[in-house]
């Protein structure tokens, strides 16, 4: 028989051989390790979110120690502490040109407004319902002062200002009189904002006459201008002379030239529907009865003449509109004020009477080369309408966001250094993986 062939021990055998050593016994099979790749992503992500969050986590180390009263907001400009500093001041909101914004995803709405006095410097964020009604009606406001350029839709918000809001600046007569023929400028309007003018700054001057009034008759009582002017001197006015209407026409023989009172809640309508008309029509409100309208239609509207005119303005809602009335300027003595008054009433109730007010509008340069011409004991207010502009170093005071309500800041940095830790040991304990020998 052949020699059998022996074979080698089972590899199932639990144990080698007498006599024979096995060369893998000492050897530890590999761990698993994590990719150091993913290690370091993870280490940057946690960096980068302890990074985001260290303002937070310094503004809620704040809380100990109180609000930083600033006082008013008009003084606190010359020392404005830095942002991300928990604070409570006073000021007078411009509440007129608030911003309402609607935060999405959230059923609440935030008031945006500036306070005056600062030059638009100092903004405040308020959250509708975060702060009880007797503390809103208070102009004191608390919370976190952050810079303007830190707000997500500051952008949109500078842009919306710029474009719709318009900052109207008051100035005392008797200062900017003592300022014509100085060139450019800056006065403190009576807000306490510092504004610069040029010569090219359009300024409306507000002329006040407490001796004179404006009267405005109806012409089917009055038909003729000098019977009117008798009877005025009758009743206790000197000096009376008419006056041209509040409309200013390039073609007045070409325009039909109306006069109503429309009904309050039909006004609006009523000027949108005869703007419609014609580009050239015109709607002026009286001035001594605002709630009298002037109205100058084209003939070309209504060719056929003014009966037509009268019956299509009527469809349109300007109902009893009548030609326009006589207009007279006049004095009256303050001692004969009331008497004059109450005869002027008896005869006809429809006769209007206001104090005589006119507004001029006059660049800044104009006014100092008619500085002599123009008589400031008239003048009763200056205004300057320019779009409003947020500085780049406006702060933004976010009314009821306190220290605490960051409770949940130092918990997740203290989860995020942990995670930081964590991917750290697995990236040193990755490194002799990546250079072990193959046979590991």
């Amino acid at each position: 028989m052949p020699d059998e062939i022996a074979l080698p021990p089972s590899s199932s055998a639990g144990t080698a051989a007498p006599g024979e050593l096995d060369e893998f016994a000492g050897i530890e099979p590999p761990r698993r390790m994590r990719s150091p790749i993913l290690a370091v992503l993870a280490a940057l992500l946690a960096g980068y979110l302890m990074f985001h969050l260290r303002t937070d986590l310094v503004y809620w180390l704040q809380g100990r120690a109180g609000p930083h009263a600033l006082g008013d907001a008009r003084k606190a400009l010359l020392a404005l502490p830095p942002p991300n500093r928990f604070v409570t001041l006073e000021g007078a909101p411009d509440r007129s040109n608030a911003a309402l914004l609607d935060t999405r995803g959230k059923d609440e709405f935030r008031q945006f407004f500036r306070l005056l006095g600062t030059n638009s410097r100092i903004l405040v964020l308020r959250t509708y319902g975060s702060l009880p009604n007797a503390r809103a009606l208070r102009d004191q406001f608390s919370g976190r002062l952050i810079g303007f350029h830190d707000l997500s839709f500051a952008d949109s918000i500078r842009e919306w200002f710029r474009t719709r809001v318009s900052a109207t600046h008051f100035f005392p007569p008797a200062q900017l009189e003592a300022k014509l023929g100085q060139g450019e400028v800056e006065l403190d309007d009576l807000a306490g904002d510092p504004v610069r003018l040029r010569a090219d700054s359009r300024l409306a001057l507000d002329l006040v006459f407490p001796d004179q009034v404006r009267l405005t008759l109806p012409r089917d009582r009055f038909p003729i201008a000098e019977s009117a002017r008798a009877t005025l001197q009758k009743l206790g006015f000197s000096d009376a002379a008419p006056v041209a209407l509040p409309v200013r026409l390039p073609d007045p023989a070409g325009f039909y030239l109306l006069y109503g009172r429309p009904r309050p809640e039909l006004r609006d309508a009523v000027e949108h529907n005869l703007k419609a008309l014609s580009p050239q029509v015109q709607v002026t409100p009286d001035p001594a009865d605002p709630a009298q309208i002037y109205a100058a239609i084209p003939k070309s509207v209504y060719p056929e003449g003014p009966g037509q005119a009268l019956r299509a303005v009527g469809n349109l809602g300007f109902e009893n509109a009548q030609p326009p009335p006589l207009a007279f300027l006049a004095t009256l003595p303050v001692g004969r004020r009331d008497a004059t008054l109450d005869a002027l009433e008896k005869l006809d109730p429809r006769i209007a009477v206001a104090l005589r007010m006119e507004t001029y509008e006059k660049s800044f340069g104009e006014l100092g080369q008619q500085a002599a011409g123009l008589d400031f004991t008239h003048v009763a207010s200056i205004k300057l309408i320019e779009p409003l502009a947020i500085p780049d170093d406006a702060q933004v005071l976010v009314e009821g966001d306190t220290p605490s309500s960051y409770w949940y800041v130092p918990l997740m940095y203290v989860l995020l250094l942990l995670f930081l830790g964590f991917n750290l040991f697995a990236l040193r304990e990755a490194r002799p993986w990546r250079f072990a020998s193959s046979t590991r």
